[in-house]
């Protein structure tokens, strides 16, 4: 699929050291880490790991003639530098892979769309998967699904937004989710919500909760990805902003910023 292709690798005066044309399933944008301990990172480019001196380590072909990486996670599976990578097809389930490429287990998703490795249980060893399918369309079609680093599914919800990772702990561990719905259709009502690994909402954050207005004034088709593309989204941002150790969240439209401390 030639989604994604060709892919560049840039030295910091964005001069272009390495380009390749055919990488299977290329897709949205690649990863990194130094999953063979060798203190240089490896790069996750489609459905291809590589190794520091740009070695195709394995590859694996897309399942459909559509179908490219959209999302992808480096995962220590069990806290002791056991790497699983997760890879989030487009139209497809979810796969997770050992660093030798083998097929470690599968995710069963309607449209897996993104994957993140976090840590959100303190009862549980290593890192843990979180699965998103796509955020459009109807809600039934849209579920969050967290694993361990085994394939075991600990939680499964509706999630009809994706997740950003707060530092703000749980009852279950150090770490959270901030979801920023999308609603379908997008004249409906926008919410941002603080929810713990199961999906229980925590609180709710007040942000702008309509764009009907805008898509109104600019004769958008609120059932179309094209009025989210045309500013009728909120986008959420993680950081520490104030230096005290701690996340703060924004939440930005075309027109303002809302800046959230930790509860």
């Amino acid at each position: 699929h030639s989604y994604g292709n060709p892919s560049l690798l840039m030295d910091h005066q964005l001069n272009t050291v390495w380009e390749e044309d055919d990488v299977p399933g290329a897709g949205h944008f690649g990863n990194y880490g130094d999953i063979d301990g060798d203190g240089l990172h490896e790069l996750v480019i489609g459905f291809c790991l590589y190794d520091n001196d740009l070695t195709r380590l394995w590859s694996h072909a897309p399942l459909s003639p559509d179908d490219h990486l959209d999302g992808s996670a480096i995962a220590d599976a069990d806290g002791k530098g056991n790497f699983v990578i997760a890879m989030a097809h487009d139209g497809h389930d979810a796969s997770v892979h050992n660093v030798d490429g083998t097929v470690r287990f599968r995710v069963p998703m309607h449209h897996c769309q993104n994957v993140t490795a976090v840590k959100l249980f303190d009862d549980l060893p290593g890192q843990q998967l979180v699965f998103i399918d796509k955020a459009t369309g109807p809600s039934e079609e849209r579920h969050a699904v967290i694993t361990d680093g085994h394939g075991r599914i600990i939680s499964k919800h509706r999630s009809p937004g994706y997740y950003s990772v707060v530092d703000w702990p749980s009852e279950h561990g150090p770490n959270s989710l901030i979801r920023v719905e999308r609603p379908y259709p997008l004249d409906g009502e926008h919410r941002v919500v603080w929810v713990d690994p199961m999906g229980k909402e925590l609180a709710r954050l007040e942000a702008r909760s309509s764009f009907a207005d805008h898509i109104a004034r600019a004769r958008l088709d609120p059932r179309s990805d094209h009025a989210m593309y045309h500013g009728a989204t909120l986008t959420p941002s993680v950081g520490d902003l104030d230096g005290d150790g701690t996340d703060e969240l924004l939440i930005t439209d075309r027109d303002t910023v809302w800046i959230f401390n930790a509860p």
